[in-house]
């Protein structure tokens, strides 16, 4: 089976989700840490796809080719893909 980037994305996310809510000591600390780590990587894989889109739209390609573009125009100035997806989402003339 062949996992599309996204599918990697979305995975690691999930991944660094649960190293956090792990490394957590206090079992009430560790609740509200995996809560807000949580909101924070959701919203970041949603300006993720929503940059996607957009790159998507404007070279009118489909989404994987988007989200591939996405990632390497961030890796070719050195962002990460959820930095470079505020700027994208924020101006298109960014992208």
């Amino acid at each position: 089976m062949e996992f599309s980037p996204r599918d990697n994305a979305f995975g690691q996310s999930l991944a660094d989700l649960a190293a956090i809510a792990l490394s957590m000591s206090d079992v009430n600390i560790r609740s509200g840490a995996a809560t807000i780590a949580a909101q924070r990587i959701l919203a970041s894989r949603t300006t993720i796809e929503q940059a996607g889109g957009v790159i998507a739209e404007l070279d009118q390609v489909d989404i994987d080719s988007g989200m591939q573009a996405l990632a390497a125009r961030a890796q070719d100035l050195g962002m990460t893909v959820a930095h470079y997806s505020e700027h994208v989402v924020e101006d298109l003339e960014l992208r």
